[in-house]
């Protein structure tokens, strides 16, 4: 028995949507197969096409398979480096080693009647797998995937392209056409496209969008807007990009309509605090950022407070989108010299504001952050904000979170300090609250920035710390532990 089998890959784009084909030989009788994938390259296809027509003749025959990839017949017979596609390789090797197998190296596109074959089975493939036109393969088998229009929509691909398009290649690509024999014509195109998007954030777009349906008051429709939009802010996509406009232009017009409500108290004031700050520090970009610090500036009416932070907050984020965020070496002269000025200007505002009402941790709070970048007016630590911010509520964690992160070796603190203010917080005993649970946190910390996690777990003051801090929940809260707290000790 005498079996010869020709094959031959295709793929539009490479990688993309692509096909393989093969015509079988067997004493003079003849097969098709061909089949698609809609992401593949193709030199897969050109593997994929010799593993397939092995396949479908009787193991133990004597073959010869006849391609015109180098890429397959010197891998096969010269012992070319498997480099890429390792996934098929094995595949090719166990169909092979269950036949005897002669490789044929055929010149491409040289009129070989059988090679042309094999090639037009498998561009007719990787259309199909594109959902350009089906492929049907005569007498034979596809596992082509799924296109519009069926299985009996079209036939297999002529020399010449889909339906003879003079225009194209065999492998479907555009090539020079002499149109100086026709006539004159008028003709209209017309390009359609599609935008593909995950299921995800279709629904996360929709979302945003039905916002602005809701009955809630228009600032907070404003913070759930925001929210969404910042889920969204690394998905590259028109439509986000149109809706993050948006909600920038309305974010401003709040946020000056907002500062400028004298009426807001205390708990107000902090609430827009923190809904600004991510606004500017999430949503806005430069030239939005530097629009709204005029508008500010030119409307001093209003609440004085909120105006400072604002305008702090807006100043820092422009210093550091100046700056960059990569290390202090790649920073360049002018960089610097814009990092610092906007940074002075949003220390002067935020002493401003910590001067009009110091009862609010929030300036406090920045300042501690501001001390870490930029020198304290009279040189003072982030321990004499941390111990303002306290003062002024005990309870907010964000204060405790901050001093904190200043108190690792990389700002000049240490591990030893860090421990220290977790002893602090426990030693408290406000277990009514999350403050002695700070202790926990603050080992955490010092477990991260320590070369030794074990000298720290195993001392014996740490043990009796947390004994210490176990108890202390269980006494005030009873038996009937809520299950964040149970969670917590567990």
């Amino acid at each position: 028995m005498t079996i010869d089998i020709y094959t031959d890959g295709s793929c539009l784009g490479n990688p993309g949507p692509g096909g393989w084909g093969a015509v079988v030989v067997t004493d003079g009788a003849e097969r098709e197969l061909a089949g698609g994938e809609r992401a593949t390259t193709n030199q897969r296809m050109e593997v994929t096409a010799a593993i397939k027509g092995l396949a479908s003749v009787p193991a133990g025959s004597a073959v010869t398979v006849h391609s015109d990839s180098l890429y397959v017949i010197n891998t096969m017979t010269k012992g070319w480096k498997r480099k890429a596609n390792t996934d098929l390789w094995p595949a090719l090797d166990a169909v092979v080693g269950e036949r005897t197998v002669t490789w044929q190296w055929v010149k491409g596109h040289a009129g070989h009647p059988m090679n042309e074959r094999a090639d037009r089975l498998a561009v007719a493939a990787a259309n199909a797998a594109a959902g350009r036109a089906p492929a049907r393969i005569a007498g034979g088998a596809t596992d082509v995937p799924d296109a519009a229009g069926g299985p009996d929509a079209a036939g297999a691909l002529g020399a010449g392209g889909a339906g003879g398009l003079t225009h194209l290649d065999a492998k479907g690509r555009a090539q020079m056409v002499d149109v100086g024999e026709k006539a004159d014509t008028e003709r209209v195109a017309v390009a359609r496209g599609a935008v593909v998007m995950k299921p995800e954030t279709l629904r996360l777009i929709r979302q945003v969008e039905a916002i602005d349906d809701s009955r809630y008051p228009s600032r907070w429709q404003l913070s759930t807007r925001v929210r969404s939009l910042l889920g969204l802010q690394m998905i590259h996509d028109t439509k986000i990009a149109q809706l993050r406009q948006q909600t920038a232009a309305r974010a401003r017009e709040c946020i000056i309509q907002t500062i400028a409500d004298e009426s807001l108290d205390d708990a107000g004031r902090r609430l827009h605090q923190m809904q600004i700050a991510s606004i500017v520090s999430g949503l806005l970009q430069k030239n939005e950022l530097q629009q709204l610090g005029v508008a500010l500036e030119r409307n001093q009416p209003g609440d004085k407070w909120l105006n400072c932070m604002a305008l702090a907050d807006l100043h820092r984020r422009i210093g550091w989108i100046a700056r960059g965020n990569g290390l202090a070496g790649t920073v360049n002269q002018p960089g610097w010299q814009s990092f610092n000025s906007h940074m002075r200007r949003a220390r002067a505002l935020l002493l401003q504001a910590w001067d009009i009402n110091p009862s609010l941790p929030e300036s406090s709070m920045s300042m501690m952050e501001m001390t870490m970048t930029v020198k304290g007016i009279v040189n003072e630590k982030s321990q004499f904000w941390f111990e303002q911010a306290v003062k002024a509520d005990y309870e907010e964690l964000r204060t405790y979170k901050l001093y904190r992160w200043s108190l690792q070796p990389r700002w000049g603190g240490s591990v030893a300090r860090m421990l220290a203010l977790g002893r602090d917080c426990l030693n408290g005993k406000q277990f009514d609250t999350n403050v002695p649970w700070q202790f926990h946190l603050s080992v955490a910390s010092a477990i991260a920035n320590s070369r030794d996690s074990r000298m720290i777990l195993q001392s014996p003051r740490v043990f009796e710390d947390y004994k210490k801090l176990f108890e202390g929940y269980i006494e005030n809260e009873g038996p009937e532990l809520p299950s964040f707290r149970k969670s917590q000790l567990a």
